[in-house]
């Protein structure tokens, strides 16, 4: 996985939107600045639910089924913290750098 700054930048993309997702090898989109760690997380295993990149707007995320919590803590993830909404249950930050405002 490259964690280099990713170069397709989202932050004129606005949430919600369709615009900058790009189709990973599981036949899926997400925002194309996750695809290369999503196809690895996949490919290691791990089952994906919900990703963003944060358009440079927010703190971008990686959200697992809650049985891979474990194994994204194996492989030094960090977990985000829920907020006082209850979002952000089992979601990760990503390890590709992300622009983030």
């Amino acid at each position: 996985m490259n964690n280099n700054i990713s170069t397709l930048h989202c932050t004129n993309i606005y949430f919600g939107s369709y615009y900058c997702y790009k189709e990973t090898k599981y036949g899926f989109d997400v925002d194309g600045c996750l695809v290369k760690e999503i196809n690895k997380l996949n490919s290691d295993g791990i089952k994906t639910i919900g990703c963003c990149c944060g358009h440079g707007r927010k703190q971008g995320y990686i959200q697992v089924a809650p049985e891979f919590v474990s194994k994204m803590l194996k492989f030094r993830y960090e977990q985000l913290p829920i907020d006082k909404n209850g979002d952000g249950q089992w979601c990760f930050k990503p390890k590709t750098i992300l622009p983030f405002c």
